[in-house]
């Protein structure tokens, strides 16, 4: 079953929350600090009235990169989807290769539950941003999540071979996909390995 794992999906909370409390001492501390939250959380009130606030500011010709990024993370967290891939686009048509931007649209996509075109726009990521540890590893996360296991393992063995100074972090994030597989003995296995590699105990 395929359901969102975005950056403010609620399911992606749910999904963190039951990992983290299936885990038990240094693997449970490790994945808590390295598995960031990626959900942009809805602050009632305070979130309202800093959209307001922004989307005010955009009407009256704000166009600052910070100013927009703003708007489209907020657009993001309160469900305005469109409005948000919107202003990524313009963003993105100011600075075609904006990595933050480029994420971001992907992030709307894969909230949006537009699985195959949030990977596609990783893989635009990538082709602009080849060497980049986060983003080959969100890609290959998001791979994984989105159903296709076998191109993520891929992607994963490349991750171990090129960058072996960065193990634990990949190790945190397959386990991530084996956790969401229901491969719940196999993600411990990997985060029991990452603590080892920290020198938790």
């Amino acid at each position: 079953q395929r359901w969102g794992y975005g950056k403010c999906c609620g399911k992606n909370l749910e999904l963190r929350g039951d990992m983290i409390s299936s885990m038990r001492g240094p693997a449970s501390t490790l994945l808590s600090k390295l598995w960031m939250p990626v959900a942009l959380e809805r602050k009632w009130g305070e979130g309202a009235e800093e959209l307001r606030c922004v989307e005010h500011a955009v009407r009256r010709g704000d166009g600052r990169r910070s100013t927009m990024e703003r708007f489209a993370n907020l657009l993001m967290a309160w469900g305005r989807l469109e409005e948000a891939k919107a202003v990524r686009l313009k963003q993105l048509r100011r600075e075609r290769t904006w990595k933050k931007g480029m994420l971001g649209l992907a992030a709307i996509h894969w909230e949006a539950r537009a699985y195959e075109a949030a990977l596609s726009t990783f893989e635009q990521v990538v082709e602009v941003f080849p060497d980049d540890f986060h983003v080959l590893i969100e890609r290959a996360k998001h791979t994984g999540l989105a159903g296709h296991p076998f191109e993520a393992e891929r992607m994963f063995e490349d991750l171990a071979r090129r960058f072996p100074q960065n193990t634990t972090e990949w190790l945190v994030a397959k386990a991530q996909v084996l956790h969401f597989e229901q491969r719940r003995a196999e993600a411990m296995a990997l985060l029991e390995e990452a603590v080892a590699r920290t020198g938790g105990s």
